[in-house]
C-alpha cells in the first residue's frame, strides 16, 4: 500500500479510507514478475469493493 506491503486483510482495513479520499478514485496496483498472476486478483477484488472505479496494472521490472 503506498510502496509498503501489507497483507490483504490490513488491505481490506486501509484501503477504503484511501480510495474515499480520491476524488477519481483511481488505483494502480504493481506486479511483480515473480508472482503468480491469480495472487493479483484478491487484490483487485478488494480494491472495487473499496469503491475504486479505475484500476490499472502496472508490471514491474523490479524482483520481489
Amino acid at each position: 500500500l503506498n510502496s509498503t506491503p501489507v497483507t490483504l486483510n490490513e488491505l481490506k482495513e486501509k484501503l477504503p479510507l484511501i480510495i474515499a479520499t480520491r476524488p477519481n478514485r483511481n488505483m494502480f496496483v504493481r506486479a511483480y514478475p515473480t508472482h503468480a498472476f491469480g495472487t493479483v486478483f484478491p487484490v483487485l477484488d478488494v480494491a472495487q469493493q473499496a469503491g475504486s472505479k479505475n484500476i490499472a496494472l502496472i508490471k514491474s521490472e523490479e524482483a520481489k
